[in-house]
C-alpha cells in the first residue's frame, strides 16, 4: 500500500488557493504517472479511492488519495464562502432549476401555449426579512416573454395560474416557498363565474362601483386591493416610495416593460352600463394598469385578451445560507 504523507498540514488553518491546489494535482499526478511507467505490467491497475492515504499529520478525515484529492478541492472551492445575513435592497444571484416551462390554455384561456424560461431570471433583491429566517425576494429583472390570460377563463385562473408560473421559478436547494408578486390572499381560482361568464348581467345591479379595496364579493371576481403589500415592499427595497420605483427592466435589456400583478379588478359604468373585468399589471412609469379579460359593453359581452404581459415572481429564500459576494447589483451573493 502506498503511503503519502502530508507534514504540518493543519485543519482550518491551511487555507489553499486553487492555483495551490492545482500545481499540487499536477505534480501528484506526474508522481503517480513516472511511479506507473516504471512498474511491472499490470501492477498499476489501482483506482485512487483504492489508494491508501496517511492522514495522520495532515488533519484532514481521507484515508484514501481519492477523498483526500476532493477534500483539497473542497477547501479551494470554500475559499471566499461565508455565512450570509441578509438585509432589504441586498441582490443575490440563484438559478431556479427549470429552464423551460409551457403555459396550459385550460388557465390562461388563451389558446396558444406560450413558453417561459425560469433560468433567465437569477438575480433576486430581498424585499423583506421573515421571522423565522428566510428572506422574500422580488425578481430584478422581468421575463423576456409575456403571458396571455384572456376571457372567462383567464379572469377566473387569473391569480391561482400566475402563482403558478412563480412556483416554475424556485431551486429547492436554496428556496422554501414562492409567489407571483402582489399575491396577498387573493382568492386563487373563482369556482362561481357567474358574475362574468355571460349567463347573468347580476353585476350591473348588485356591484354598482368599481373595485374599491376589496370587497366582500371578492371572491367572486369583485377585484381587490390586496396586492399594494408587496408593491409598497418593492418600492422600498429599491430605495423609495414613489411609484417609479416599482419599474422593472425586460431580462437582458435597459428596457422598462410591463408585467403582471396578481390581482383582478372590476371596472362599473352605469351610464353607458359597462362592466369590465381586468387583471392588474404595471406600467412602465412604475404606476398600476388593468388590462381587461372580459366586460359587458354595447349590449354584448366581449371575450378579450388586453392582457400580455412580462412575469415578475417572488421567491422565499432559504435561511442559513451560504456564499460569496457583498450583496450589490454590481457584486451580488452568490449562493453555495
Amino acid at each position: 500500500m502506498i503511503k503519502l504523507r502530508i507534514r504540518n498540514f493543519k485543519k482550518r488553518k491551511f487555507k489553499p488557493s486553487k492555483k495551490v491546489i492545482a500545481s499540487g494535482f499536477i505534480g501528484f499526478c506526474i508522481a503517480l504517472g513516472l511511479w506507473i511507467g516504471f512498474a511491472a505490467p499490470g501492477s498499476y491497475l489501482y483506482a485512487s479511492s483504492d489508494t491508501g492515504y496517511d492522514n495522520t499529520n495532515s488533519g484532514m478525515s481521507s484515508d484514501n488519495v481519492q477523498d483526500a484529492l476532493d477534500e483539497l478541492y473542497q477547501c479551494a472551492e470554500n475559499q471566499g464562502v461565508s455565512d450570509l445575513t441578509l438585509s432589504v435592497g441586498d441582490v443575490v444571484q440563484m438559478t431556479p432549476t427549470l429552464s423551460s416551462y409551457t403555459t396550459e390554455p385550460k388557465y390562461t384561456g388563451y389558446n396558444t401555449p406560450e413558453t417561459i424560461n425560469p433560468q433567465e431570471l437569477n438575480l433576486w433583491r430581498v424585499i423583506r426579512v421573515n421571522d423565522d429566517g428566510t428572506y422574500d425576494a422580488v425578481s430584478e429583472y422581468v421575463s423576456s416573454t409575456d403571458v396571455t390570460f384572456q376571457g372567462t377563463t383567464g379572469y377566473q385562473s387569473f391569480v391561482y395560474y400566475l402563482n403558478v408560473l412563480a412556483s416554475k421559478y424556485e431551486n429547492t436547494k436554496f428556496t422554501v416557498d414562492s409567489r407571483y408578486m402582489g399575491y396577498n390572499g387573493q382568492t386563487l381560482f373563482i369556482t362561481d363565474t357567474s358574475y362574468f361568464d355571460g349567463t347573468d348581467l347580476k353585476a350591473s345591479t348588485e356591484w354598482t362601483s368599481s373595485t374599491s379595496g376589496t370587497p366582500t364579493e371578492e371572491y367572486l371576481g369583485r377585484g381587490d386591493s390586496l396586492y399594494t403589500t408587496d408593491y409598497e415592499l418593492v418600492k422600498a427595497a429599491y430605495g423609495g416610495t414613489a411609484n417609479s420605483y416599482a419599474i422593472a427592466n425586460k431580462v437582458g435589456t435597459s428596457t422598462a416593460t410591463e408585467y403582471w400583478l396578481g390581482s383582478r379588478y372590476y371596472y362599473y359604468n352605469g351610464t353607458s352600463l359597462r362592466l369590465g373585468f381586468f387583471g392588474k399589471y404595471i406600467v412602465t412609469n412604475g404606476n398600476l394598469g388593468r388590462g381587461v379579460l372580459r366586460q359587458f359593453k354595447g349590449g354584448d359581452w366581449d371575450v378579450y385578451n388586453d392582457g400580455s404581459y412580462a412575469l415578475r415572481p417572488i421567491i422565499t429564500l432559504r435561511s442559513g445560507l451560504r456564499g460569496t459576494g457583498s450583496g450589490t447589483a454590481s457584486d451580488p451573493y452568490v449562493l453555495k
